[in-house]
């Protein structure tokens, strides 16, 4: 039979596995029900689990001597499905085959290992910005040119990101300053090549650091019945909205132009 031992690894290491699904935008009840299903499948008699954006409290109960509490606190959040299909599947794993708690952590690393790795990161980030801010720019009516202008631009922002995302850990803050950055680098390039369309490049720009999926797990927190979270989540993205636009503003009224 398991040791207390045992059953502190594994809380620790399926916290970890849950906060790192968090991270990577997973709604809260995913991250709720893959923590259930974990401890469910290591004979867990009753798992009381609550998370919000920012934190998760799990109690855990295998048997009358053996219930467990922990909380962990969630200091920053971002998008990544890839990251997150890897989570999943680690979940999946985990309640197909019960392995060790040291094996769940090593794997876990693993996973953290290849998503941080140059040539998954940079390679993706470069063909997936092109593609994402020009496509965006074509979209809404912009040509060839706007395109490339567009393109340039998000490669600008992908730069902006792998220098200072680490750096500044205030979301609000770093989508302010990316933007106006970003905004005052279309506005040169619409200076010097008068040819492309301010607003499709901005169009473009914007489309790609929007947090449409913030916004989305927001109202499925809401309709699931997650209304705490929901509403954390959608007060968080309005605040991530207003300050791309204030950076967008900002940088229009710096170079002399209207908004």
């Amino acid at each position: 039979m398991p040791d207390n031992r045992f059953y502190k690894a594994l809380i620790t290491y399926a916290l970890d596995l849950g906060e790192a699904m968090l991270k990577c935008g997973a709604e809260v009840s995913r991250v709720e029900d893959s923590l259930q299903r974990i401890f469910s499948c290591y004979g867990a008699t009753d798992v009381d689990v609550l998370t919000i954006t920012s934190c998760i409290i799990l109690t855990v109960t295998f048997s009358a001597e053996n219930v467990f509490t922990q909380t962990r606190r969630i200091k920053s959040s971002n998008t990544d499905f890839d990251h997150l299909s890897r989570l999943n599947a680690l979940s999946r794993f985990i309640c197909d085959t019960r392995p060790e708690p040291e094996e769940i952590r090593v794997r876990l690393e693993q996973i953290e290992k290849d998503t941080e790795a140059p040539h998954h990161s940079l390679v993706r980030g470069i063909v997936g910005t092109v593609c994402a801010t020009g496509g965006f720019a074509v979209f809404f009516g912009g040509k060839a040119a706007d395109f490339a202008a567009a393109a340039l631009v998000g490669l600008f922002m992908l730069a902006f990101e792998k220098l200072f995302r680490k750096k500044i850990t205030n979301i609000p803050l770093y989508n302010f300053l990316c933007m106006l950055c970003a905004g005052l680098v279309t506005l040169l390039i619409c200076r010097v090549f008068p040819a492309v369309d301010r607003d499709k490049v901005l169009i473009g720009a914007i489309m790609v650091i929007i947090p449409g999926v913030a916004f989305t797990n927001a109202a499925r927190d809401i309709l699931l019945g997650d209304t705490i979270s929901g509403s954390l989540r959608l007060l968080e993205s309005v605040l991530y909205a207003a300050s791309i636009a204030g950076g967008i503003a900002v940088a229009l009224l710096a170079f002399g132009g209207g908004i």
